[in-house]
Parts: structure tokens; sequence; C-alpha cells
């Protein structure tokens, strides 16, 4: 049977002596009963949306493992001497380690003691594991060689289900959570649904998934070129993410939000990853509202590149605002909150930042023109939308909209969902000019224009 090549085979067998010593010494040495407990929190999965909470306490087993150095003296002097005498590994000890966003301290005492205090943990007796052992020794040394520390973001969606996961390339996906996935998210005090007395319900079972690598540094210095790397890239800075989130919002129509994103960092001593951060939903009903089948997956497989290209071409400004404001309207729980932000969308849709006057004419008329094809649909469209104008108008001033319509967020959504969309066919052809709209045109040449969602 081959045996695992080690980079510091001196550094694995000292190690693992000491961790199999450790475990004889407080076998022998202390009772588990005596060990001094910590509350710990554990989840059970009831249901896949209801998950149970348990409290009951956990020996703290750091604390006779550290008691025990003395009995321990030559194996743990036998491992600091691997480590001093290795370039390689004695510049990473009493330093800084980690990545530009986030390092640790890696002293010797925490490395040396790491995979004992993990194998207590895990098994919950004093017991050695060879096959634990190889295992989390094999993690360490990497992590002691690597060049690049290897980084996994989740996003959490709360609202959203799928027939199927999607995977847009080696980096990112919408991945569903396994009851695993969900235990370890609510142990980070993510808060994944609804709380009470029991458990968690409604849990949220689906995330963004994006994987990255930043750089490894080791010492306390500024790290100028690494920073400029995480600033730009869009895996690394959460820019891809959003623009999925908002790519979702302007897909379909349902309740997609954020409540949560954690970062790890895929190596032993977790030295550069951050977080959880943790949101909160305008509220939390709808939890499984927004609901994507296997032909809407496919569907969005082949758009977020075209997406993607877009807002990395940094063109049309306008259309930028007015993606980022229908994404934030579906964040909005208030009905005027939501109006508002629709009707910024829509004033950067169908109007020009350069004219003046007659703005609330202007937009209802070009609204009109583009989202209805028959004269009496036209100006229906023409009255609602110079309504809604209105409505927001009142509302930004103070006052109290004359006509209040529940509906009209809803229609008004409709109509611009529409609108981006066809801006964003429109901006991905290779004669686009700067007039992407080119209203002119478009309100003299009455007899093309496209198909309504509004009247639908």
């Amino acid at each position: 049977m081959a045996t695992h090549q080690y980079k510091c085979q001196e550094l694995h067998d000292a190690i693992k002596a000491y961790t199999r010593k450790a475990m004889e010494v407080l076998r022998e040495t202390v009772e588990i009963d005596s060990l001094p407990p910590k509350l710990g929190v554990s989840w059970t999965c009831e249901r896949p949306d209801f998950f149970t909470r348990d409290q009951r306490p956990k020996p703290l087993w750091w604390i006779p493992l550290l008691q025990c150095q003395d009995k321990l003296s030559s194996e743990y002097q036998a491992c600091k001497d691997v480590l001093q005498s290795v370039p390689a590994l004695s510049r990473q000890i009493d330093t800084l380690v980690g990545t530009c966003r986030m390092r640790t301290c890696l002293q010797s005492q925490g490395l040396i003691n790491g995979i004992a205090a993990m194998m207590l943990d895990q098994l919950g007796e004093f017991k050695f594991d060879s096959a634990m052992f190889e295992s989390e020794y094999t993690k360490m040394e990497e992590s002691l060689y690597c060049k690049e520390i290897h980084h996994e973001r989740l996003t959490i969606l709360y609202g959203l289900t799928s027939e199927q996961e999607i995977v847009f390339n080696e980096q990112l996906a919408i991945v569903s959570l396994s009851d695993d996935d969900v235990v370890d998210l609510l142990t980070k005090n993510i808060r994944l649904g609804k709380e009470d007395y029991i458990g968690v319900h409604h849990v949220a079972r689906f995330a963004i998934r994006t994987r990255y690598s930043l750089p490894k540094v080791i010492g306390d210095g500024e790290f100028k070129n690494e920073l400029k790397i995480e600033k730009e890239d869009p895996y690394i800075n959460g820019d891809y993410d959003q623009q999925l989130i908002d790519l979702l919002r302007l897909y379909k129509t349902g309740p997609v939000y954020t409540v949560g994103i954690v970062n790890v960092a895929h190596d032993f001593f977790r030295s550069g990853g951050f977080g959880p951060d943790k949101m909160q939903p305008p509220y939390w009903g709808d939890h499984d509202n927004y609901k994507l089948t296997a032909e809407d997956a496919s569907e969005l497989s082949k758009l977020w590149p075209i997406y993607r290209d877009y807002q990395a071409s940094n063109n049309w400004k306008f259309l930028s605002l007015a993606l980022r404001r229908f994404s934030q309207a579906g964040n909005r729980l208030q009905s005027e909150d939501k109006l508002i932000d629709l009707m910024i969308c829509c004033e950067a849709l169908f109007l020009d930042k350069s004219e003046q006057g007659e703005l609330s004419y202007r937009l209802a008329q070009r609204a009109a023109i583009f989202l209805e094809k028959t004269p009496d649909r036209r100006m229906k469209a023409f009255k609602f939308f110079k309504r809604v104008y209105s409505m927001r108008s009142d509302i930004v001033h103070g006052n109290t909209p004359k006509k209040p319509n529940q509906n009209n967020p809803k229609k008004e959504e409709d109509g611009e969902r529409y609108t981006l969309e066809e801006a964003l066919q429109l901006a991905g052809k290779p004669n686009a000019t700067e007039d992407l709209f080119k209203w002119d045109t478009r309100i003299f040449n009455l007899s093309l224009p496209p198909e309504s969602p509004v009247s639908r």
C-alpha cells in the first residue's frame, strides 16, 4: 500500500507522535465527566424547511490538553525544533498569516495542538484516530506550503427555490444547501428563516456560491498589489453576487432576498476567512414564492454572460441606474417605497437627463408608445403613467397620493421589467449607439412598436 509523500516528513512524524502521546496521557489522567462545560447549541432537521434547536453542555477540550503540557514536553519540543529548522515554516510562526483582507497570528502552540483539539471535539473521547490524523495533517501541510488561499463565499437567498442547481462557471453557481450546510450556517448565527423558541421555520435552502483565491501573505505589510486584486476582481469583491441577484429580480416576479453572507477560507487555520455578515429581509414571509423550473435554470445560465458583459462595458449609465433601482424595489416592503424606486427606474429609462419641462408628459408618452401597440391601450398606458408620476411627486414632497392604488407598483413593475429586458437586448447589438431608444424615431414610426406585457 503506497504511503503519502509529505513535504516535511519530520514535522508529520513529530506532530503524530505528540498527538498520540497526548491522547494516552489524557486517557490516563482525566475523567471526561470532570471537564468544565460550555453551553453548546445543536440543530436537527425535522423537515426540509424546519430545524429544531437543542442546547446542551459540551466539554472544553482545550483546557486539559494545555494542562498536561508538562507530561508532553519532549514531544512538544520535538515539534517546535522541526518548525524552527525549516525556513519555509519558521517564517510563518509568531507572525500574521493569511490574505490582504484578513490575517491571524500563527503560533507554535496552536499549530502543534490543532489536530489533537479537533480530534477530541469530533470524537468526544481520548482516542487517537490514525485515518483522521492523516487527513487533517494533509490539510495542515497544504496550508503551510500554499502560495494562494482558496475561498468560498455563500450569499444565502431567502425566497428562492429551484428544481436544479445552476452552474454558470467553475467559480459561480446557485447551489442548494444540504442539511449539514444549514446546520453549519445556523451554528454561525446566520438567521435562515423565522425563529421561535423551538427552532427555525421556512429555512432558506439556496445560495449563490462564489469561489476565488487570494495570494497568501505573511507579515504585517500593506500588500498594495494584493489589495488591488481584491478591489478589481468581481468574484472577490462581490459584484457578481449582486449582479446575479439583480438578474434574478429582472428575470421574473417574486421576492428574493439576501439574508447572510459567509466567507470561508479553505485552509487548516482558517486564516483569511471573515464574516459572517447577517442581514434582515423585509419580512419572513414568501419563503418559497420565487420558483425556478429546469427551463428557467437553463435560460438564466444563457442570460448571465450577456448581463455580466453589459455591466462590465460601463456603457449607458442610465441603464445601470435603472437596473439597480429596479432590483432595490424588489427589497421594499412599503408600496410607497417600492413605487419611488420604480419611478426612478422609469425616469432613467424614458427621460434624458438634459431634458427640461413637461417631464410627466414625456415619460407617459414614451412609456405608452414603447409598451403598447393599439391606440386605445396606448391612451390607457399614457394616463396610467401620468397618474403614477403624480403619485410619485406627492410622496416625495410629503403629501398623500391623490389616488393610491396597491396594484400600481405591480403593473409598473411588469412594464419596466419588459423595458429593461428590451434595453439589454438593444445594448447588446453591435450597432448600438448612445441614443439607445431613439425616442424621436419611435414617436414618428408608430406602426412598429414592440408587444406589451402591461396589457396582458
